[in-house]
This record gives structure tokens, C-alpha cells and sequence, in this order.
């Protein structure tokens, strides 16, 4: 690491040594002196632009209300006015579906549904050959049905009651008694 920082010490000091060579000087130019213009005119864009101001204020005047209500300008911007009128029509035409659709869609979440009970074996309630039969052999079975709807209507008002009031056992914390070795791997 010392001879590399010696090598590059003594390179630094030769290459300062060195004089550069310039190729400035402080003669004049070898053609001789370049002579400019003594006096420099206004161009035509100066002229072009200075002529805006009168021409815009004549074209404010001609454009004028006159015999309309408005001004030029402003009724060339007014035909395009039914383009907003028709996207405001077609945006409250969008917001009505949405109501609608929104409305409908609560009214089908909160209506009643039919109480249908579902067994896992529903020829339960009906064993036995259904041929040959006589009249009058087998129970009304309509009680029954009656029975098993009125069950499952009493015990789902229980789990919707449940609910209501934030009740329902399984969505609290399990309070009974534990085995010792359970609750320090449960917390």
C-alpha cells in the first residue's frame, strides 16, 4: 500500500510540473475585424404581435351580444351545453338503477324464508311399502310435519335471539375448568 501511494505521489508531481500548452492569444482575428450592422430594426414578429392588441379588441366588438342575448363566443360554447345535459341524464338514470338494485337486494336479505326442515333421512316419517295400501292404514302424517316445523321454528327464534344479543356460545371465550397442562398452551 506504501509504494502505491509513493507511485501515484510522484505522478501527481509530474504531471504538475508539466506547463500546458495554450493556444489562446490576444491578436485579432487573422480576416481582420468584423464589422456589425450599426443600427439593428425591429423585425416583423415585433410588429405581428404589437398588431394582436388592436385586431383583438375589433374582434370583441364585432362579436358583440348585438341582436342576441349573448355574445359569439359565448353561444359557440352553448351548443355544446345538451353533451352535460345528456351525461347528467344518463348519470341519474345510473344512480336510480343503483338505488333500485341496492333496495331490492335488502328487501330480499331481510324477508322471511320458508321454514322447510331439513332431515337427513325424510322417509323416516314414512316406512313401508307405499303399494297396496288401504285407505285410512297410515297416520295423518300432516301432525307430525306440524310438530317437526314448529321445533325448528322455536330453535332458530333461539339462535336469532342469540344473536341479537351478542349471545352466542360459540363466539365467546370457553369460561369452565380446564385440565392444569391445557392452559398455559391455550394462552
Amino acid at each position: 500500500m506504501q509504494a502505491f501511494r509513493r507511485s501515484a505521489a510522484q505522478t501527481a508531481r509530474a504531471v504538475s510540473r508539466q506547463q500546458t500548452k495554450r493556444y489562446a492569444h490576444h491578436e485579432a482575428p487573422a480576416a481582420g475585424s468584423i464589422k456589425y450592422p450599426e443600427e439593428e430594426k425591429l423585425g416583423k414578429g415585433f410588429f405581428m404581435t404589437i398588431s394582436l392588441i388592436p385586431i383583438g379588441y375589433l374582434m370583441y366588438q364585432f362579436t358583440g351580444p348585438g341582436n342576441y342575448e349573448h355574445k359569439y363566443f359565448t353561444r359557440v360554447i352553448n351548443s355544446y351545453d345538451h353533451y352535460r345535459k345528456d351525461a347528467a341524464h344518463i348519470n341519474a338514470l345510473h344512480t336510480d338503477a343503483l338505488e333500485q338494485a341496492a333496495a331490492d337486494r335488502n328487501l330480499f336479505a331481510n324477508t322471511q324464508r320458508t321454514q322447510n326442515v331439513q332431515l337427513k333421512f325424510p322417509e323416516i316419517l314414512n316406512t313401508g311399502a307405499p303399494h297396496n295400501v288401504p285407505a285410512g292404514h297410515y297416520a295423518d302424517m300432516s301432525q307430525v310435519i306440524a310438530k317437526y316445523e314448529k321445533e325448528s321454528y322455536e330453535a332458530n327464534a333461539k339462535k336469532l335471539q342469540q344473536i341479537k344479543d351478542n349471545a352466542v356460545p360459540s363466539e365467546h371465550p370457553f369460561k369452565g375448568n380446564l385440565p392444569t397442562g391445557v392452559q398455559t398452551v391455550l394462552m
